[in-house]
């Protein structure tokens, strides 16, 4: 048998104007899709102060009870998958967990969101104990799955680095977009074509994105996202706001869709910047399901994608992305345009990941 396990979050963990929780829910989607069964792990409030080690202990045995009570029906030969990183059910104590199935024969599939050891954890806003606890996890996890499915061949050869065999990884090159009852009427109303704006949509929070404060005053921005300082005057940047990941695709109006992070207009730099170079953004499948041409730093891994697919640009500055879209002809600009709706109907329909689900139940990757 087939099952996922499905978080159950606290109702005012995150702001539904953000595409984090939405990749998880387009998987989840995917997955009964395909006929894999949920097994709900509701969140346990925390007990007393947590600042003591002995509550803080307690606390995390206590998840792990839950995770022991959770899976004790499984058996032999059945498959769990689990999207990693975890939400919020934190434990030090799952490796006792992770093993029991291990030794029980049940395989288990990681769809990987973030690598936290390259991205979370290298924050100087995160604790020494919580930046321990997310580096145990993670290879606890990565170390007891039986499959795990990655962003593409770059965050493959790194795990490969670590010591992880090629037959365990599965690259899924890009994460669906799911839309529901997409709308085409909606979807044509909007303005795009090479003399429009050039969109920025995501995270915009300086910590994140500070380069967004720094961009060529040569140059048109429409921004969409939330935690933009708009106290912050610039003449060439125009914020439209933030909406929910269903309704964004039909809200962006521009040329290109910018995949950029980081600190600097010259390259992409900081944390955010360098785990570009790892990393699949969904800001790529959202500009993608909304049938917009990209621009995407060359030092991204999905920078090979744009390239494969003819879907974008490539570019190793902001400061020369005038000169770069301006040569652009109208013809080259239909052609790529054409190739991100080709792709972004492939989005909608959860393709990527069905695909690899496909291979998984054919026995390609899993043993039977």
């Amino acid at each position: 048998m087939n099952y996922y396990l499905k978080e159950i979050k606290p109702l005012n963990s995150r702001s539904n104007k953000t595409g984090g929780a939405k990749i998880r829910a387009d998987v989840e989607k995917i997955l009964n899709k395909k006929n894999f069964t949920a097994i709900t792990l509701p969140n346990i409030p925390r007990l007393g102060n947590i600042d003591y080690i002995s509550v803080s202990l307690l606390n995390h045995y206590r998840v792990k009870r839950l995770w022991q009570k959770k899976m004790a029906f499984l058996k032999e030969g059945d498959n769990l998958v689990i999207q990693f990183p975890l939400i919020i059910q934190h434990s030090i104590f799952l490796k006792r967990v992770l093993k029991s199935l291990t030794r029980k024969k049940i395989k288990i599939i990681l769809v990987i969101h973030d690598i936290e050891s390259l991205r979370v954890t290298k924050r100087r806003d995160i604790s020494v104990l919580k930046q321990f606890i997310l580096n145990k996890e993670e290879k606890l996890f990565l170390k007891y799955a039986f499959k795990i499915i990655v962003h593409n061949s770059t965050m493959e050869r790194y795990l490969i680095k670590q010591g992880f065999e090629k037959q365990r990884l599965i690259s899924i090159e890009i994460f669906d977009y799911l839309i529901s009852n997409f709308d085409i009427k909606k979807f044509k109303n909007r303005k795009i074509s090479k003399d429009q704006p050039i969109i920025i949509a995501g995270t915009l929070r300086y910590h994140k994105a500070s380069y967004i404060y720094h961009l060529p005053s040569d140059v048109k921005f429409n921004l969409y996202g939330v935690g933009y300082d708009e106290k912050i005057q610039q003449s060439n940047v125009n914020y439209n706001g933030a909406f929910s990941p269903e309704e964004l695709p039909y809200r962006l109006n521009g040329s290109y869709g910018l995949v950029w992070d980081g600190d600097s207009t010259c390259s992409c730099t900081g944390i955010y910047g360098e785990y570009l170079r790892i990393n699949d953004p969904h800001k790529l499948s959202l500009y993608l399901v909304a049938g917009l041409p990209v621009i995407i730093w060359k030092g991204a891994a999905q920078a090979d994608f744009v390239r494969k697919n003819g879907c974008g640009l490539i570019i190793d500055s902001l400061l020369n992305i005038r000169e770069i879209t301006e040569v652009v002809s109208k013809t080259d600009y239909l052609l790529m345009q054409m190739q991100a709706i080709r792709i972004g109907n492939k989005l909608r329909k959860g393709v990527y990941l069905q695909k690899s689900l496909s291979r998984i139940k054919s026995g390609e990757y899993i043993e039977k």
